[in-house]
């Protein structure tokens, strides 16, 4: 946004009105971008839709624990390394 000044504004007052209207960008922040946030977003969809196919597995396991059909109790699967 262009800021506009009548001739009998002194500078120093168009300069010090300038400053404070401008504010720092993205980038001076640290934030991020559009894309970035989408792919963070994309991982953590991924990441549970593969925790969730690991833990139906070991449920199904421990379901045929109790119906009888396998003899030992399976362990849980690490999460940390999916």
């Amino acid at each position: 946004m262009r800021l506009e000044f009548d001739k009998t504004v002194p500078l120093s007052v168009q300069r010090e009105r300038v400053s404070s209207v401008k504010e720092p960008g993205r980038k001076h922040q640290k934030r991020k971008g559009a894309k970035a946030l989408e792919r963070d977003k994309a991982t953590l969809v991924r990441r549970a839709k593969v925790k969730g196919r690991v833990m139906k597995k070991y449920k199904n396991k421990v379901a045929e624990y109790w119906k009888g059909n396998i003899e030992e109790f399976p362990t849980k699967p690490e999460l940390m390394n999916v």
